[in-house]
């Protein structure tokens, strides 16, 4: 998963989308809602239908650190793999003519 976050201008009110470049489809989006002088411009970012949500992120580097997070945790779920249980260790080794130790 790549997701691709462009360039937002948060001062002014805004939308845009937010891409996965590996499936071509859009997955969230990032909308400002404008500034005035009384309060800074307050940023939402939402991926994934909601799931995964930021309000009120004052700079676009705020919102793309939450959405580098985000990809960076959902690759390393999808790509971590079980562990393999102890017996298809052990037999594996004695299958390879390793010496098993064990401690009692």
């Amino acid at each position: 998963m790549r997701l691709t976050l462009p360039f937002f201008d948060g001062r002014s009110r805004n939308y845009a989308a937010v891409i996965d470049e590996d499936t071509g489809e859009e997955v969230g989006y990032i909308e400002s809602s404008g500034s005035d002088p009384y309060r800074s411009a307050g940023m939402t970012v939402s991926l994934f239908d909601g799931k995964y949500r930021i309000d009120d992120a004052d700079r676009y580097e705020e919102c793309r650190g939450f959405v580098r997070g985000v990809e960076a945790v959902l690759n390393h779920m999808v790509h971590v793999r079980e562990r393999p249980k102890q017996s298809d260790i052990e037999s594996s080794l004695v299958r390879d003519g390793a010496f098993l130790f064990r401690q009692s």
